[in-house]
């Protein structure tokens, strides 16, 4: 066996291709078409847990099986080479759909979650351990399983990331740690139980980054106010009021918009001052709890992302409108309702390049893979695959926009 694609439905028409001295596994409905590149010489990647770095060039992955990190460039037909390697220490965790590898701003150093409270920080490129942190042990879980958040994993009783100054928090329960990233040195701690009320049962907490220094946002369920916390002396420096049903919240980079996660996990996206919901409430990401998706806010000028439901769109806050959409369709895994049981799930997102230009996907039935989300560069490969063919009158009147009146393929 030299190659696997996910099979399509019954009511597809398919057929290999070659182009450029490339095959190319090609299917056709009514006015859809999908090609895939089979690769002969590569081996299929068996990874549990697979992030890009921010400019999109490589990929850091753990396998399957949890045994190790790998690093590889993303450009076509150049993943099979292997940049750097590092073993994971054992037992290893494997990663499921899991939060476990987190990158620092400057996309120089890499968190890796490999045991409970137990992070390493490792460099990036080449991999090399630089510390251990081990924080205090995660609560045992909760009788019920919160909702998705924003910020955190699905273990949202135990979180990490790295901060503004390049420092790692970890958050177990509430209590939060700052670490140092190099030497694995514990620099401050504080216990959000203080913010927590003094009676009736405990509600959940959800602690995520701020961009300032030595600064978290802490939200407590059934709580709106939002307070912002300076860790190194336990003083609540801000208090940002939102609604009765917020779970998280995730500030952009200047702190000038934030985006609120509701119960059912909707998104609004809000500006700072004057205080005020611009944005939603959109769509819920969680439609499908067991399905990767990505929320990130790519700048400091209000551009939100949202990879989830078969789409991934950029929100502007100061237009209140979709900048840029990538509509991705119904998985073609998805044969018909009554048969597949893949029917109701949509496309996966792993993860998007801090440019928002190159995004992780998966089919539900088949592996994940690297995609740039680059219009021109899919129109100029689809008509490699087709043999560079114009379209038919009737092709062009079956397509649900209007096709422009010159060649979409460029002849030879």
């Amino acid at each position: 066996m030299l190659s696997t694609v996910p099979s399509t439905s019954a009511h597809w028409s398919h057929q290999l291709a070659s182009a450029d001295g490339k095959l190319y596994y090609v299917g056709y409905q009514d006015s859809l078409i999908t090609y895939t590149e089979l690769p002969t010489g590569e081996s299929i990647l068996q990874v549990g847990q697979q992030i890009l770095t921010h400019d999109g060039g490589r990929t850091i992955s753990v396998l399957a099986d949890g045994s190790a990190l790998q690093v590889r460039p993303t450009a076509p037909g150049t993943n099979d080479q292997l940049i750097a390697e590092a073993p994971r220490p054992t037992p290893y965790r494997k990663p499921g759909s899991t939060d476990l590898l987190r990158l620092s701003k400057d996309g120089r150093l890499l968190a890796d979650l490999e045991g409970a409270g137990v992070v390493s920080v490792l460099d990036a490129s080449t991999l090399r351990r630089l510390a251990t942190i081990t924080a205090a042990e995660p609560p045992a879980p909760a009788a019920t399983t919160p909702a998705p958040i924003l910020v955190g994993s699905e273990e949202p009783d135990f979180q990490h990331y790295f901060d503004v100054a390049g420092n790692v928090l970890t958050v177990s329960g509430t209590l939060v740690q700052q670490w140092d990233a190099r030497t694995g040195r514990e620099l401050a701690h504080y216990d959000a139980k203080a913010l927590l009320p003094t009676t009736g049962s405990e509600p959940h907490t959800s602690i995520g980054p701020y961009p300032a220094p030595n600064k978290v946002a802490v939200t407590v369920w059934g709580d709106p106010s939002v307070r912002i916390v300076d860790i190194t002396t336990g003083t609540v420096t801000e208090t940002v009021h939102t609604t009765e049903d917020v779970l998280a919240v995730q500030f952009d980079p200047g702190g000038r918009y934030f985006g609120l996660m509701r119960r059912g996990s909707i998104v609004e996206l809000w500006r700072r001052h004057p205080l005020r919901k611009e944005i939603g409430p959109l769509r819920s990401t969680a439609e499908d709890s067991a399905t990767p998706t990505v929320t990130q806010f790519l700048d400091g000028d209000g551009h939100f992302l949202i990879a989830a439901n078969n789409a991934v769109r950029t929100y502007g806050i100061e237009e209140r409108a979709v900048l840029e959409s990538y509509e991705f369709g119904q998985p073609p895994s998805q044969a018909s309702a009554s048969t597949s049981i893949f029917s109701a799930r949509p496309y996966s997102f792993m993860d998007i390049s801090k440019d928002a230009k190159t995004v992780i996907y998966a089919d539900p039935a088949g592996p994940a893979g690297v995609l740039p989300l680059d219009p021109r560069a899919w129109q100029r490969d689809l008509c490699k695959a087709i043999g560079n063919r114009t379209f038919t009158a009737e092709e062009r009147r079956s397509l649900p926009v209007r096709v422009q009146e010159q060649p979409v393929c460029a002849p030879g």
